[in-house]
């Protein structure tokens, strides 16, 4: 018996070294937090050294990029240039693929895709996705920002932490910011030129929160999906809608209504996204490399967007649209009719979302009084 239990003992003993040395039989996490590599990512995206990364020792990626409009959109036009050499840079480990015209997925049901793996990188519609991520609400909001090309560069930046942490707390992560062209509302009879204007209108709205934004302007909103706009407004069951002035030309929506009404300030802010989840799996070589795309993308919407813009303006001003830039005295009422709304934002969001409005108040020179 004391020989038996002096062989168990040794074999209890040489199994507790093997585990110690690496010699468990489980594989290795291929993961960020489970892998065993000592890559250290850079602590700027853009810094990443593609030669100095090991591919044969990467997994493949796949990634689907799922948006709404088609891929000769200025989105998908955009997307296409900053993801143009992911597949060059990492030796053919990421195959990147662009799905538009909402052939896998509708502007509705984009965070929900990401949770099932049915696309990787999504864009994120504040006004549809309050009800999942209530405090992205102060983005729906015209007004949070008004003022250069470089001053929003600066803006989207300063976002990026209260939106990461807003983000954590869902179960996604942002991929990069998305800046927006500016604010337009399309009418189909009239043209509006102050917020009176718009008084008795039926509009549509993307989200209940930009409903509430057409109601504080006096006119009534009803929710519908874009592919439902042209056939609306060509029979007249709406009048129109607030939305981006780019993407409307883009969906060819002036096409059934003939006036549009240019703001000074920015549309609402969107951004593309992916699954906290999705990202973690991924080896830590595999997210510097999706930190610097989002840093690419970044810098080219900033570079593209106002391009982008003009360019739609100027083939929907020759194709017959009715065209009006506000200027910024023009403009102001229609932000200063909304001021109520961040206000009552404020009073009952998290501590992430103050911290996200925070930043619109210092750009804006609010006064803060939350």
């Amino acid at each position: 018996m004391k020989k038996t239990l002096l062989t168990i003992f040794a074999a209890l003993m040489c199994l507790a070294l093997l585990a110690g040395c690496g010699g468990s039989s489980a594989p290795a996490a291929s993961g960020g937090s489970g892998g065993s590599s000592n890559f250290v990512k850079p602590a700027n995206p853009i810094d990443l050294d593609f030669d100095a990364i090991d591919w044969s020792k990467q997994p493949e990626v796949r990634i689907i990029w799922a948006i709404a409009q088609g891929a000769n959109s200025a989105g998908g036009q955009n997307i296409t240039i900053a993801m143009g050499d992911i597949g060059e840079k990492t030796k053919g480990k990421v195959k990147f693929e662009l799905s538009g015209d909402a052939v896998l997925v509708d502007e509705a049901g984009m965070l929900e895709a990401l949770e099932s793996g049915l696309c990787q990188i999504v864009k994120q519609t504040p006004s549809v996705n309050v009800g999942l991520i209530p405090e992205l609400e102060c983005l729906v909001y015209p007004g949070f920002f008004s003022g250069t090309l470089e001053r929003y560069e600066e803006f989207n930046r300063a976002i990026q932490a209260p939106i990461a942490a807003i983000y954590k707390s869902h179960g996604f992560k942002q991929f990069s910011p998305n800046p927006t062209g500016t604010s337009a509302f399309l009418i189909k009879k009239m043209q509006v030129l102050k917020p009176e204007d718009l008084k008795g209108m039926l509009l549509r709205a993307s989200g209940a929160s930009l409903a509430k934004v057409i109601e504080q302007y006096g006119a009534s909103s009803t929710v519908l999906g874009l592919g439902d706009v042209p056939t609306a407004l060509d029979r007249g069951t709406i009048d129109g809608m607030f939305s981006s002035s780019s993407m409307m030309v883009d969906m060819h929506f002036t096409e059934v209504a003939n006036y549009m009404t240019v703001l000074t300030f920015r549309e609402m802010l969107g951004d593309y996204s992916m699954s906290q989840k999705w990202y973690d799996s991924l080896t830590p070589e595999m997210q510097a490399v999706m930190d610097y795309y989002g840093e690419v993308y970044l810098r080219t919407v900033i570079e593209r967007v106002d391009v982008n813009e003009m360019e739609n303006l100027q083939k929907a001003i020759s194709e017959g649209t009715s065209v009006v830039f506000l200027t910024a005295e023009e403009s102001k009422p229609f932000a200063d009719a909304l001021v109520p709304l961040f206000e009552d934002y404020g009073k009952r969001t998290s501590d992430n979302g103050r911290a996200l409005l925070k930043v619109i108040y210092e750009f804006n020179g609010w006064t803060w009084t939350f």
